[in-house]
């Protein structure tokens, strides 16, 4: 919760650090944060730091790209994959890769779970 006050404060005010009473107050300065926490029954404060939000973000969105290529590799993966000659290994990383659930990792079912990913795919397209 902290966190999200933080990360919308610094969106609103280009301070670089932000403080967080334990009732959620937000102040621009840790000596007006203590001065208001004396009277709370948690005196505690929470500090953050702009340069910590943009960091997270970066990496965030460097996630977000890594994500969006595994992605794509998995479904360029899948318009090539032959369920008659795939090995086990190739099929249980190929569901891994598309996010796919399965009732079990028994192969029919995991053969079962990427026909029926196709079949939705198909249908997504057509729409």
């Amino acid at each position: 919760m902290s966190k999200d006050k933080a990360a919308d404060y610094f969106g609103r005010h280009k301070n670089d650090e932000c403080h967080i009473t334990s009732d959620g107050r937000v102040f621009h300065t840790i000596g007006s944060a203590q001065s208001f926490a004396a009277g709370l029954k948690d005196a505690e404060i929470e500090s953050f730091k702009r340069t910590d939000f943009e960091k997270q973000t970066s990496e965030d969105s460097q996630d977000s790209t890594f994500d969006e290529i595994a992605k794509s590799v998995a479904l360029e993966a899948l318009k090539t994959f032959d369920p008659a000659t795939a090995k086990y290994p190739e099929i249980k990383e190929l569901v891994k890769m598309l996010g796919i659930e399965s009732t079990t990792l028994k192969q029919p079912d995991l053969l079962a779970a990427i026909e029926a990913y196709k079949t939705a795919l198909n249908l997504e397209i057509q729409e």
